[in-house]
């Protein structure tokens, strides 16, 4: 067998690499996408949360600046339970990505010990926050029971009462599970989570989908020395290669050719594709008391 690395277009440079080489470059490949799969998988998650935060708003905005009709209150529990589905939905195929695959991101550990770690950081998240089991539990009454929005409430207020010469107000929509229709869930684990019969579903989805950024970002800090190590080795294939070509190199192949001249093996790997890891990163850092923070439309004063 030999092993080369090329841009895989006619009449460009083989360079000839040794087996030991190509396993390197190969482990490092792969252990680059697959970070890049779970961040991806991370900003569909993310982006879901996001469009359900965008959605109360939107309703929020409705009751603002028109008349209200019976039929809202329908609409908007449709529309905020298509969002809290894709929302549950998202959460739970990132974590089962993370436990599945999470060992293509760590050169030398077998899956089944990754995916114990990943394990461990989703365990300490359900011990110290009750709204995350009971989101993780509410995905599953989703799948086999109900829809999980059974009240939605409108209101507004009058923020400055004792001024009638600039009245001013502020609109919001709340929505969320009562306790007495939650037939799924223990009632001291309801308890944990609200003290009345009503559950505000945005708050606990906050709380949440802090906890998934927490074990998102503990993994990326877990398999952080790895990807570092894969970078290096790209790095060093397309420096490497660059010293028989001069071109500009967007992405380069690894192959593995027979005594015939038959290639059975085939990797293409490129720098770009990491640097959209890298951003995504950059862009998505660790969320920290998101159940104490919101959006307001209020005018400056």
């Amino acid at each position: 067998m030999k092993y080369y690395l090329t841009r895989g277009t006619i009449g460009a440079t083989d360079l000839e690499i040794d087996e030991n080489r190509y396993e390197d470059y190969k482990e490092s490949n792969k252990v680059l996408k697959s970070c890049l799969s779970f961040e991806k998988s991370y900003e569909i998650l993310l982006s879901n949360y996001i469009d359900l935060e965008n959605e109360r708003l939107s309703w929020a905005t409705l009751e603002m600046v028109r008349v209200r009709s019976r039929d809202d209150f329908l609409n908007a529990t449709l529309s905020l339970d298509r969002r809290m589905v894709n929302f549950l939905s998202t959460a739970r195929l990132h974590i089962e990505h993370l436990q599945k695959r999470g060992g293509d991101c760590v050169s030398g550990q077998s899956i089944e010990d990754v995916k114990a770690v990943v394990k461990c950081f989703c365990d300490t998240e359900k011990a110290n926050k009750p709204e995350y089991k009971f989101m993780w539990d509410l995905r599953n009454e989703v799948l086999h029971s109900s829809l999980p929005t059974n009240w939605v409430s409108f209101s507004s207020n009058r923020t400055n009462s004792f001024d009638d010469s600039n009245p001013k107000f502020e609109y919001s929509l709340n929505f969320g599970l009562s306790k007495s229709l939650a037939m799924g869930f223990k009632q001291n684990e309801l308890e944990s989570i609200s003290s009345n019969d009503k559950i505000d579903l945005m708050s606990v989805s906050r709380v949440y989908m802090e906890s998934l950024s927490t074990i998102h970002v503990k993994f990326r800090e877990y398999i952080a020395e790895s990807v570092s190590q894969a970078r290096s080795k790209m790095e060093e294939a397309f420096h490497r290669y660059k010293k028989v070509c001069e071109d500009n190199l967007i992405g380069l192949y690894l192959w593995k050719v027979n005594d015939s001249s038959d290639i059975v093996e085939e990797f293409h790997f490129s720098l770009f594709h990491d640097d959209r890891r890298i951003q995504l990163q950059k862009k998505n850092r660790k969320l920290v008391n998101l159940r104490n923070r919101h959006v307001t439309g209020k005018q400056a004063e």
